[in-house]
């Protein structure tokens, strides 16, 4: 069978995680590296430390976008602006 994408696997135990397949993009490179932090280290992840410099890093990680639309346009709109791109609406 030939298939294209990217996964991620690892051990029963998450001792070792690899990507294997196509090379990712950055419209899926953090989502795939927050996988392999919840194979990998799942005890750190429930730590308040890791979820508070995951929240910084990346706000999302843990949120629905839908359930929280008012805090996700301030996040876009901080990026946008970071970043020195025009937002269309």
């Amino acid at each position: 069978i030939l298939e294209f994408g990217t996964d991620l696997v690892h051990s029963k135990d998450g001792t070792i995680t690899a990507l294997l397949g196509a090379s990712p993009g950055a419209s899926v490179a953090v989502p795939i590296m927050i996988d392999v932090l919840k194979v990998a280290f799942p005890e750190k992840l429930k730590t308040a430390n890791w979820q508070e410099k995951l929240s910084e890093m990346v706000p999302f990680w843990n949120k629905e976008i839908e359930k929280n639309i008012e805090d996700f346009q301030k996040a876009q709109a901080n990026s946008s602006k970071k970043l020195e791109l025009d937002v269309l609406h």
